[in-house]
């Protein structure tokens, strides 16, 4: 189970945000066949709304005002999620009329995509977006994968979806950290315009600094050595300052 946390880090509890569908970024439209939004009136024994894809939110007895009106509908367009996060399910708009009082569940369907990784485990969350701030945060949930949902208990309606993380991009920006952590260089080397091989000339370093070079021709026939230290930390785990 995760704790009510930002995405990508940090923490945060759940809190109402404002209804309506936020500043979006295009969304592929769904299928008009299928409907796209679910009502229902919430009675003193509670209630509840479903999709057909197996979205459902159920309000308990006495979380609401008698006669509510509960609403699920899916919307077309959503924020950009964090970087490496990727939007598993439908994203659901949910509103409550006189609000909610202690928790209801949340039922989101996310089906493992087909090109999801051999070997790495298949873990959505749930994640809401707060409008306020302008950020995804995540919730408690739990993902059932006999039906392929995530289910979490909610204190507050605002705009909801599954997410799960690109492990191949999260690998890809660790191994680039870790490498500047151990001593390879990132980035481009300096620039030499009209560039020479560096033939015999070697270059030898002390310290665990991290450096590039490129030769320079210049009007006398010659060549000047064109150095750079990098930022980063050597084989000694000393920080290296960045200098020409």
């Amino acid at each position: 189970m995760l704790a009510g946390c930002t995405l990508p880090g940090g923490t945060r509890p759940q809190t109402p945000t404002p209804s309506g569908t936020p500043s979006t970024t295009p969304r592929a439209t769904e299928s008009p066949t299928q409907a796209t939004e679910a009502t229902t009136v919430v009675t003193a024994s509670g209630g509840t709304a479903s999709l057909p894809d197996g979205t459902s939110v159920s309000i308990p007895a006495g979380a609401a005002d008698a006669d509510a009106h509960l609403s699920v509908r899916q919307v077309t367009q959503l924020p950009a999620p964090p970087p490496h996060a990727l939007v598993n399910s439908e994203v659901v708009q949910i509103d409550l009329t006189g609000g909610l009082r202690g928790e209801a569940t949340v039922h989101l369907a996310a089906p493992k995509p087909a090109n999801w990784p051999t070997g790495v485990r298949w873990q959505p969350i749930l994640a809401y977006y707060d409008t306020t701030d302008g950020r995804w945060y995540a919730a408690d949930s739990d993902f059932d994968a006999a039906s392929e949902q995530v289910v979490g208990q909610v204190s507050h309606f605002s705009t909801w979806t599954t997410m799960s993380f690109d492990p191949q991009a999260i690998a890809d920006s660790v191994t680039e950290s870790y490498a500047g952590i151990l001593g390879r260089p990132s980035g481009i080397p300096p620039r030499c315009d009209g560039s020479v091989e560096p033939g015999r000339i070697s270059v030898t370093v002390t310290g665990g600094q991290l450096v590039a070079y490129c030769l320079q021709p210049d009007a006398g026939g010659g060549a000047t050595l064109k150095r750079e230290r990098r930022e980063g930390r050597g084989p000694a785990g000393a920080p290296v300052a960045t200098s020409q």
